[in-house]
């Protein structure tokens, strides 16, 4: 079985559907889809209810992870993630190091529901729009998830 395990959702028209034609056509079976959450807008990448939309209309072939703001969003969200269907969490520039105990919370609720969290690790590509996210490069390295 072939399975995308990393495929963000693009915002430019027809995307999606030239999306599932390729899977089809490759024989992908399963896609692992994000989006980009509070960056959404500036990345051209489909936000959270973009890649929902996505799910329930290709639920045989789309997994969605849904995009969470570490140091920003409520741990309750992750609630509301997997009652919408979501398959996994995506992790992309915290607002601290990925082992900051304040984070603890959120983790143990993905522990709850056994489901996958991906975290961004290494560099973040740049973009003009980074100075109004705070990314720092530095909180994404891997020694932080050896805790």
């Amino acid at each position: 079985m072939i399975i995308d395990a990393h495929h963000h959702l693009e915002t430019r028209g027809g995307y999606l559907k030239g999306l599932v034609s390729e899977c089809r056509r490759l024989g992908v079976k399963k896609v692992c889809l994000f989006g980009a959450g509070e960056m959404s807008s500036s990345y051209n990448m489909a936000s959270n209810e973009q890649v929902k939309e996505a799910m329930e209309k290709y639920p045989d072939l789309i997994a969605g992870f849904a995009c969470f703001n570490l140091g920003k969003d409520s741990p309750k969200k992750i609630d509301k993630f997997v009652k919408d269907g979501f398959k996994g969490i995506k992790f992309i520039n915290p607002a601290k190091k990925y082992d900051d105990k304040k984070f603890y919370p959120v983790y143990a609720k993905i522990e709850k529901y056994r489901i996958p969290a991906l975290f961004h690790l290494g560099i973040v590509s740049r973009h003009p729009d980074d100075k109004f996210y705070d990314i720092n490069n530095d909180r994404h390295r891997p020694i932080y998830l050896d805790t």
